[in-house]
């Protein structure tokens, strides 16, 4: 059973665009030097080849993307600067398909709210109604095709087929 995500890549952009890749560290270290994980950052556990991934920057899903590969170790990407040389993270590769035109979230949120937000780990919009500033969400399936029907045409049909057939 495919799964569904939602990835914010608003600095990562280009980043992720050019490698074609989804990367979280393992772990944040505080200026103190006390560790902490963010749940965002431990969904790239969940990813497996085939599921998909709707990429989302500045308020608008600019991407669909579907994972080619499991979350396997990694180094830091070079386009980063690590602030620790043995800094190791998750990583997952991903075939992506940018939109022509990006949607705006303005477009969609307030029934995705009312029908799949409480679904989302962790939570996707929060109390504001925005875009809560985490990094991957796992989505339950129906809302892969709520947000296929917002990006009408441009989502693609290759992933729409895959969905269907895994439904």
């Amino acid at each position: 059973m495919k799964r569904v995500f939602w990835v914010n890549v608003n600095s990562s952009y280009k980043e992720v665009v050019d490698g074609s890749f989804l990367w979280a560290p393992k772990l944040g270290v505080r200026k103190d030097g006390i560790t902490f994980k963010r749940p965002g950052w431990e969904q790239l556990k969940k990813v497996s080849p085939g599921d998909i991934v709707f990429m989302h920057r500045k308020q608008h899903i600019v991407g669909v993307a579907t994972a080619t590969s499991a979350m396997y170790d990694s180094e830091i990407p070079g386009t980063r600067k690590p602030t620790n040389p043995n800094y190791l993270g998750n990583k997952i590769d991903i075939n992506i398909r940018l939109l022509q035109t990006p949607v705006s979230t303005e477009e969609f949120k307030d029934d995705f709210i009312l029908n799949y937000n409480k679904q989302c780990t962790p939570l996707l919009f929060n109390k504001e109604n925005n875009v809560t500033q985490s990094y991957l969400y796992e989505m339950p399936i129906a809302a892969a095709f709520y947000l296929s029907n917002a990006l009408g045409s441009q989502f693609p049909a290759s992933i729409l087929s895959a969905l269907k057939n895994d439904d």
